[in-house]
């Protein structure tokens, strides 16, 4: 018996080279396929989305041989990408904010968005750049809140990354959220002076 751990999705190709072997029948859990020969080969694709049970038969004209090879194939699921972040205020100026992360995931990412949300509906999508197939990375980024003088509303931010998952789709992560708010006189003076302490 054979064990073998794959992501899923893995398209497995048994390439299988025999003696004196006229049928070679192949068992995924209870589907029958028969390989096509060439010369002595016996080739098959199988892209694994489950957990499988393989059993291979021989047969030639003189013999069959039942379960002659088996194998159990164990899969692992695509896992959700990990965001950490840090926040940071500027100092003199209270429109801009500045970010640092990291972002994680087992195979890789799509993107990673920086979403900005008024009264809870997105207004604003931005796609930051990153490196889609380096599977641990750090992130910067800063932005500047003037433009949204205007909005009298509630201003929720915060970032979200996508794996790359092609067999079920992809799986996004979330970091905290944070609300943004134009200061006030007092506000101004509270932050001066914990700035100065």
């Amino acid at each position: 018996l054979t064990e073998v751990t794959v992501p899923i999705g893995t398209i497995i190709k048994f390439n299988f080279s025999t003696v004196n072997t006229d049928s070679l029948f192949v068992k995924f859990n209870d589907d029958k396929s028969f390989p096509e020969k060439k010369r002595n080969d016996f080739i098959i694709e199988k892209q694994i989305l489950s957990n499988q049970k393989i059993s291979i038969d021989l047969k030639n004209g003189n013999f069959f041989l039942a379960d002659y090879l088996k194998i159990n194939i164990s899969t692992i699921n695509d896992e959700y990408s990990t965001i950490k972040l840090e926040k940071y205020a500027d100092s003199t100026e209270f429109t801009k904010v500045y970010f640092k992360g990291k972002i994680y995931d087992d195979y890789g990412f799509s993107k990673l968005l920086f979403n900005i949300k008024i009264n809870d509906v997105i207004d604003s999508a931005i796609v930051l750049n990153i490196l889609k197939n380096i599977p641990e990375q750090e992130y910067f980024y800063a932005f500047d809140f003037n433009s949204y003088k205007s909005v009298k509303s509630s201003i929720s931010y915060y970032f979200e990354v996508f794996d790359n998952d092609i067999i079920t789709g992809p799986k996004s992560s979330v970091s905290e959220m944070f609300v943004f708010k134009f200061p006030d006189e007092d506000d101004i003076k509270e932050f001066q002076n914990k700035s100065f302490d």
